[in-house]
């Protein structure tokens, strides 16, 4: 059904440019005979304008659209476009010269060269003036439509960036882990358990505060990443290590809720909680060149090569930053050394 409406669609474009070349060639004509003041010899202006007129439109659509457009990048260099340009204008107007003289008996100029020439020379500047009119007009027109998909892209981004700041409210992903170690603990050491019920209870309590739509500051981010660590270090013991190091200058800086909280659960969960011996996390928030960098770094057992395109907590944090900044930079690579390094810069 979509292949039939997409036919359709082509087809009417086609007649609708056709009809338009011979509108063009009907005021071309008229033009030419009221100027010239040989209104009565219409018809020989008007068969003259609808053959160079349909005749250039034709290798112009055949060069451009059914050759030039099967090379990759062609249409980025305007010397190709006026190259192509002047081919198709030149073959259109040979062709137009013999179908005049061989089937209506029309001569534009004497026999000779110059005449040939002069009117060859008009034609090409009328030609690629309108070809390159045409051609800016469709450059423009699919920028307009890239345009509107960004913008689409955009809102739909946006939409599924508050409804995993909804998700994230309710679901932690550390939930299931801290009441299995709850459990795990409940007979063996109630202190313990009850430090949990503690910590998770105000994790609850600010993450459930935290606006849809509005950013927090790092303070009461690194509040929270603070919160989860000590609910880890309580299941994982020695085995989780950490170092904190935040610019007090950032500490109202304000960011979108939950991108380091996420960042490091993820360390956590795939770096140091599947290691023997455990690890650190070392979170560096600092300013260099009116930017605000955030760093998170594991020594765990490292990302895999499809961390990029997998995992929600990444794939929730990369776009936020893109929603809210223009100029912000997300990267996360495994290092040489072994663990994982989460990097984020954002404009203050």
């Amino acid at each position: 059904m979509n292949k039939i409406l997409s036919v359709k669609s082509k087809a009417r474009k086609v007649i609708y440019t056709i009809v338009l070349y011979q509108l063009f060639a009907f005021i071309l004509a008229f033009i030419f005979a009221y100027f010239s003041n040989r209104l009565s010899d219409y018809h020989i202006y008007l068969l003259t304008t609808l053959a160079f007129t349909n005749c250039i439109s034709f290798f112009e659509y055949l060069l451009f659209h059914q050759i030039a457009i099967r090379i990759n990048n062609f249409f980025k260099n305007k010397i190709n476009i006026l190259l192509v340009g002047s081919l198709g204008v030149f073959l259109g107007f040979e062709s137009a010269i013999l179908i005049l003289r061989y089937f209506f008996s029309i001569r534009l100029y004497p026999s000779n060269k110059t005449g040939h020439l002069i009117l060859l020379i008009i034609t090409l500047i009328i030609g690629l003036s309108i070809t390159m009119s045409i051609t800016a007009f469709s450059s423009l027109r699919v920028r307009l439509k890239d345009k509107e998909k960004e913008i689409e892209h955009l809102k739909r981004l946006k939409a599924e960036s508050r409804l995993s700041v909804l998700q994230s409210k309710v679901n932690p992903h550390f939930l299931f882990n801290t009441l299995s170690s709850m459990v795990n603990l409940a007979h063996s050491n109630p202190d313990k358990v009850e430090n949990m019920i503690l910590a998770l209870s105000d994790i609850y309590r600010m993450v459930l505060s935290l606006p849809e739509s509005e950013m927090i500051t790092i303070k009461e981010e690194m509040s929270l990443v603070k919160k989860y660590l000590d609910i880890e270090r309580i299941r994982l013991g020695n085995r989780l290590r950490n170092n904190i190091n935040v610019d007090k200058t950032l500490n109202n800086f304000k960011i979108p809720p939950l991108i380091i909280e996420m960042m490091v659960e993820n360390a956590v969960i795939h770096g140091i909680s599947p290691k023997k011996e455990g690890g650190i996390i070392d979170i560096n928030i600092y300013k260099e060149n009116d930017r605000c960098n955030i760093a998170v770094k594991d020594n765990g057992i490292g990302i895999d090569k499809n961390v990029n395109s997998d995992g929600y907590g990444i794939y929730s944090v990369k776009n936020r930053l893109k929603i809210v900044y223009n100029d912000s930079h997300f990267d996360i690579r495994k290092i040489d050394t072994g663990g994982t390094l989460v990097s984020m810069e954002i404009p203050l």
